[in-house]
């Protein structure tokens, strides 16, 4: 119970800070090191609140400045974390539309070089991220 109470209330402030961090990141056109500060602060800042160890195998297979696709199963609240944790690339993401709507996170998201790509999932077959908003940002597109 106290672990729970203590993870709500440092995923709050922690996400209230990181977002708002790449708000003023996107505001000064920040490059893409200071969106890879966020998501892995961010990250570890959760993942140390709900006493989460990560162990990472074959890290060493990635190779930064090369084009990688990571797919996470969901299996678990913490495996997108982990790897925004871990992985030692710039990580950019394709999510559900409606994170784009949450106060703050919404606005981190639209501020230009975060990396958040939002798509509709109730289309038939799913639809391509958007193109306004959130959509494909500088940075999304593997710059090799």
């Amino acid at each position: 119970m106290i672990r729970t109470a203590w993870f709500v209330v440092v995923t709050f402030l922690s996400t209230l800070f990181f977002s708002l961090t790449a708000v003023v990141g996107g505001l000064v056109r920040a490059g893409r090191g200071w969106y890879d500060w966020v998501h892995r602060n961010w990250a570890r800042s959760l993942l140390w609140a709900a006493g989460v160890r990560v162990e990472a195998q074959g890290v060493e297979h990635v190779r930064p400045g090369e084009a990688h696709l990571f797919v996470s199963n969901h299996q678990s609240l913490f495996d997108v974390w982990a790897m925004m944790a871990v992985l030692p690339v710039s990580l950019r993401f394709v999510t559900k539309k409606e994170l784009g709507r949450i106060p703050i996170f919404g606005a981190a998201c639209r501020s230009g070089s975060m990396g958040a790509a939002l798509s509709s999932r109730g289309a038939p077959g799913g639809s391509a991220p958007e193109s306004s908003g959130c959509g494909a940002p500088p940075g999304f597109r593997s710059e090799a």
